[in-house]
């Protein structure tokens, strides 16, 4: 385990970030003609999240209680948070844009 730039800066319990209008992102590759897209496997699952968020996304079954120790698919927050991640990773890389756990290369 190693901490992300992410923790202490968005918990799933506060953090609100806009979704991308998909026609604004299909005009910045205007003028290409080649295009792959990328879909990342569990993609929400690969960032730990704070004890905080943890204890938010505990999940109680006949079984006993499971703490979640990774952003969850489901929490209403987790697809802005993922969002906003891999829009600060990607930044500045031309022809490479995220849209949630998918990735367009043109």
């Amino acid at each position: 385990y190693k901490p992300g730039p992410w923790e202490g800066q968005t918990t799933p319990l506060t953090n609100a970030y806009p979704v991308p209008i998909i026609q604004h992102l299909l005009h910045s590759l205007g003028g290409n003609s080649i295009f792959t897209k990328l879909d990342m496997t569990q993609a929400y699952q690969q960032f730990p999240v704070d004890e905080e968020t943890a204890e938010a996304q505990t999940i109680v079954t006949h079984r006993g209680a499971f703490r979640c120790k990774r952003l969850q698919f489901g929490v209403s927050v987790a697809p802005g948070i993922f969002q906003s991640i891999m829009e600060r990773l990607l930044y500045n890389i031309d022809g490479v844009i995220p849209y949630f756990d998918d990735i367009l290369i043109a």
